[in-house]
């Protein structure tokens, strides 16, 4: 870790606390070193690392309970939230998958969700999607699958389109009908245009969603006959 990145250290008697010189850099270290201050509150016997910085409400926490097991290839984080994004379990192989994170960060109040790609699972969504989602909870919005909240026929149309479109960091623009909140409504449906980025980290694909429109329709026919 970048020595400038922090001013000191204090050894607390549950946690090891980082001082870093502002908000920017506390979260630099927090989506870039999180597998290495995991190991070191395990070496140091302690149940969390906190980062600190001028001004917090309160520390970013990263407790050893996120990191499930760890190797030089990949390390498993539990469901967790920082202000402004919610982001399910998930393994991540690389930093470049930590820098998403970032940039999900730095836009968590537009409209944007992360999708696995091998399961169909909305593993991360922004504080931004509390509005037309109806909740400010988001938290079991990252363990739903496109089939839970899809209409069939749509979901079948775009996986035929974005295997033939969609190259590695490519990018396409897709319409759909779905539950507008599957976990709040089984009843209320939109129309959604959203835009999809291809990425992968180590052995994993996903799509970055931006929403860029949402419009109340009517079930669908197919639908309410069941």
């Amino acid at each position: 870790m970048e020595c400038d990145l922090i001013q000191w250290v204090r050894l607390g008697h549950a946690s090891l606390t980082l001082e870093a010189p502002s908000h920017d850099l506390a979260r630099k270290i927090l989506y870039s070193k999180a597998p290495m201050l995991a190991q070191w509150a395990i070496k140091f016997g302690y149940d969390a690392i906190n980062i600190n910085f001028p001004e917090a409400d309160r520390p970013f926490r990263v407790p050893v309970s996120l990191l499930r097991s760890y190797t030089k290839e990949i390390f498993y984080m539990s469901s967790f939230s920082v202000p402004g994004i919610y982001i399910g379990e998930i393994k991540v192989y690389t930093p470049d998958f930590l820098r998403t994170l970032s940039q999900l960060l730095e836009r968590k109040n537009e409209r944007l969700a992360l999708i696995r790609v091998q399961d169909n699972l909305q593993i991360g969504v922004t504080a931004g999607m509390s509005t037309h989602l109806g909740s400010l909870d988001l938290q079991p919005n990252t363990r739903v699958r496109r089939e839970e909240y899809w209409l069939a026929s749509d979901l079948h149309e775009f996986n035929q389109t974005w295997k033939r479109d969609l190259s590695e960091d490519g990018v396409i623009e897709f319409s759909y009908r779905a539950l507008t909140n599957s976990v709040v409504s089984k009843e209320d449906w939109s129309k959604f245009t959203t835009k999809y980025k291809l990425f992968r980290d180590g052995n994993e694909y996903y799509q970055m969603a931006e929403i860029l429109a949402i419009e109340p329709i009517s079930a669908p026919l197919t639908k309410r006959q069941g």
